[in-house]
């Protein structure tokens, strides 16, 4: 079973167990304390049911937002909590269909469903999309590339995804490859104690 398969499958659950987005409130803050624009134009990579959306829409209510998954019934569950934003069924690797005059991309989650080759892609992809001063959210659990590996509820057949890690200099030497700036860069404990942690980084376009 394909990732955004297990996804679209398990969405209301996954929505409702990870409702609570506060222990990432304060580098979602630093986002949207650097996003430019009147109003500013976000594009929401790996967006869910739009859990980390709501904090968006909450603090800066005037972002018009357009949020991509490839989970469609995750789609479904956005639209509903937030009928004020657009949201599409895509992949975070279909950026190349779009033109640039964005202020802020954020993509909270995505990360550990992307190769290194498709992450480095996407930064690029980013840098190409964003206005001078439009700033770009990354965040991934912080491990060697080496450690990537199949992970799930269980062990049985299509029920894992192959999760892939990144350490916080690894994701900085790609984003300035790109031609951003760092901004600032934050870190958290894994969720379980055998979890390694997030690291969020902020970035933007200079120039």
């Amino acid at each position: 079973m394909l990732p955004h398969d297990l996804f679209h499958q398990h969405a209301d659950r996954y929505a409702e167990q990870y409702a609570d987005q506060a222990r990432y409130f304060p580098s979602f803050d630093r986002f949207l304390a650097q996003l430019p624009g009147d109003p500013p134009r976000v594009l929401e990579l790996a967006c869910g049911p739009g859990n980390a959306t709501a904090y968006l829409l909450q603090h800066r209510p005037e972002i018009e937002l357009l949020g991509w998954d490839l989970a469609p019934r995750m789609i479904e569950i956005a639209r509903e909590a937030h009928p004020g934003a657009r949201f599409e069924v895509k992949a975070m690797q279909d950026t190349p269909e779009l033109s640039g005059n964005w202020n802020g991309i954020f993509c909270a989650f995505g990360l550990p469903y992307l190769d290194r080759e498709a992450v480095q892609r996407l930064c690029h992809e980013s840098s190409r999309l964003l206005e001078p001063g439009g700033v770009l959210y990354l965040s991934c659990m912080e491990d060697d590339y080496s450690a990537s590996r199949w992970q799930g509820p269980s062990s049985g057949e299509g029920s894992q995804i192959f999760m892939h890690y990144y350490r916080e200099a690894t994701l900085r030497s790609y984003v300035q490859a790109a031609g951003l700036r760092v901004l600032s860069v934050d870190r958290l404990p894994g969720l379980t104690e055998d979890a390694p942690p997030d690291v969020m980084l902020v970035a933007c376009k200079t120039g």
